[in-house]
């Protein structure tokens, strides 16, 4: 059993650190080891260009980032939640070249009809 893709959010540090801690406690009691390597912290808000100290799990330090990837979807450290499309969209545009590249033998009405029913759905 995993427990990836988890968020803790927090409206301070001192409470974040404090949930972090409870979550290494609980983790240990049910076998759970959080790895601070595979996590971030991430801040939203007036505060997203301050330096803030670090915090820590299970005596490891967890990193700061500027952009986190949660989901397939790439959010980005601003005063406001902002997530990054550019990410998307160089992996639209890397599919639609993979469906073009071995359609050859596919008429161009086919091809055409593929892209135009990606583009909808994606």
């Amino acid at each position: 059993m995993y427990a990836d893709d988890i968020i803790l959010l927090s409206a301070s540090v001192v409470m974040l650190q404090k949930t972090l801690s409870v979550c290494h406690t609980k983790g240990l009691e049910i076998d759970v080891v959080f790895n601070a390597k595979k996590s971030t912290l991430f801040v939203v808000g007036k505060m997203c260009d301050v330096e803030i100290g670090c915090l820590q799990i299970g005596g490891d330090y967890i990193s700061w980032c500027t952009q986190m990837k949660y989901l397939g979807i790439h959010f980005r450290s601003d005063y406001n939640l902002d997530y990054d499309v550019d990410y998307a969209v160089c992996k639209f545009y890397t599919s639609a070249n993979s469906i073009c590249n071995h359609s050859n033998f596919a008429s161009e009405i086919s091809k055409l009809f593929l892209l135009e029913t990606y583009t909808v759905f994606h």
